[in-house]
């Protein structure tokens, strides 16, 4: 058997081991090193020796340890509440305010923790009684979350992107700051969304109760935004500016957000040994979590380019004469799609971006461009079966009234937005590429 059949079938078994169960970083590393073995001999352990090594000593892994700590901190807090009623104030009024509402705290959040399962379960036990209370429309509840949730995955500092630069070779800075408009912008498109939907439809999202919106004075309204929303978001803009304009290196920078949640929470008096306790267990088993996967994931993608599974990809692109670059293009991310649908994010960065990247530079296409496109695409296969992530992390937590069928009825307006969202980006690479250009 040639290598190259070895390295499709060592895929495929992958794939299924991850079907039926079995956790993606034993699947992925346990696999790698049998048919490593079995049709490279010792080299490789040599090869998975490099790859733990490689993983241990990477300076990403310190970012996205401190940005899980920065996250997990405001959420056990408490800080995260004060933002919600804050928020919840400010638009309740309007129709479907709850549900903007809750995709702006999503954005906020998202730019703390760089996980869609971290915003998605954080705000839903936040968002969805206060519009169960207003007795909005089911599908709209679990669409705004779970959509809202996954703009962790493109909001900098996202752990995506910290991931994607090193395996891509391009510089996470750089992403980070060509990633800020279009996530700004497919969060625009989901308010847009709900406001027009709730205009047309008032049952959808009806306002908040009069009583319940003047029960908290004006000069009280102003107080909350003083004190809850300005220095959470003044921290946030500060971890991204020094980013953005090259005062700090992500690391520097996720130390610099780290100590400035835990002043914060201890400013407002949030901070307790118990929840500093609890915070500090959520960061240890988040990023051991990804560094494992991250480990076996390493071990997968060089063993698999090792047994010339990387030529065989992108012959299959290159030798196909009728094939246009736009279409190659599609080809990569939609087998992005598909594997984010099966496969978790670390996994597919790991697989997929080393392999894809050279191909996508070979067609003409921008490494920076095209991270910021295969970030929406991964957002979006959390909403689609047969797993959609973001849908079962809510499940989890929503009450028994919203049926599963009303999550996924509810998170397809969301999903056409970020398809449509994909294609403006695609049709206009300088919405992606012109903030990064600025500030280099």
């Amino acid at each position: 058997m040639s290598h190259e059949i070895a390295a499709l079938l060592m895929f495929i078994f992958t794939i299924l081991l991850i079907i039926v169960g079995c956790h993606i970083a034993w699947a992925m590393g346990g696999v790698a090193m049998i048919f490593g073995f079995l049709f490279l001999g010792n080299a490789t352990f040599y090869q998975c020796a490099l790859s733990v090594y490689s993983i241990v000593i990477s300076y990403e892994f310190v970012a996205i340890a401190l940005f899980i700590v920065m996250g997990t901190l405001l959420q056990r807090t408490g800080m995260a509440d004060r933002l919600f009623e804050v928020l919840h104030l400010l638009m309740g009024g309007l129709r479907g305010g709850l549900a903007v509402a809750t995709i702006i705290i999503c954005a906020i959040f998202g730019a703390c923790t760089g996980i869609a399962g971290a915003s998605v379960v954080t705000i839903g036990l936040l968002a969805y009684p206060a519009m169960m209370r207003s007795r909005y429309n089911h599908g709209l509840i679990s669409g705004c979350i779970c959509a809202g949730g996954g703009l962790g995955v493109i909001i900098p500092p996202s752990i995506v992107i910290i991931i994607y630069g090193p395996n891509a070779g391009v510089s996470i800075a750089t992403l980070f700051t060509a990633s800020i408009v279009p996530g700004l912008l497919l969060s625009f498109l989901y308010i847009l969304y709900i406001i027009a939907k709730c205009y047309l439809n008032p049952e959808m999202g009806p306002p908040l109760a009069l009583e319940e919106r003047s029960a908290v004075s004006k000069m009280e309204l102003l107080r909350k935004i003083a004190i809850n929303l300005i220095p959470t978001m003044f921290l946030i803009l500060a971890v991204l500016g020094s980013i953005a304009f090259g005062i700090a290196a992500p690391t520097e920078a996720a130390s610099f957000g780290a100590i400035g949640s835990l002043l914060l929470c201890a400013v407002y008096r949030r901070l307790n040994w118990e929840s500093f306790k609890l915070a500090m267990l959520d960061s240890t088993k988040i990023t051991a979590m990804v560094v494992f996967i991250c480990l076996g994931a390493k071990i997968f993608t060089n063993i698999f380019l090792s047994m010339n599974g990387g030529k065989l990809i992108q012959s299959f692109f290159t030798e196909m004469g009728l094939i246009s670059p736009t279409w190659v293009l599609i080809g990569m991310l939609g087998l992005n799609f598909i594997l984010g649908c099966v496969f978790d994010w670390i996994g597919i960065i790991f697989m997929l971006v080393p392999l894809c990247v050279p191909i996508i530079q070979k067609f003409g296409f921008d490494p920076i461009w095209f991270g910021v496109i295969f970030c929406i695409v991964l957002q979006i296969s959390y909403m689609t079966p047969p797993f959609a992530y973001s849908i079962f992390y809510f499940r989890g937590i929503a009450p028994p009234e919203i049926k599963l069928s009303e999550m996924y009825i509810g998170g397809i307006p969301f999903v056409i937005i970020q398809v449509i969202a994909v294609a403006i980006l695609i049709i206009f690479p300088e919405i992606s590429l012109w903030l990064p250009r600025i500030l280099k």
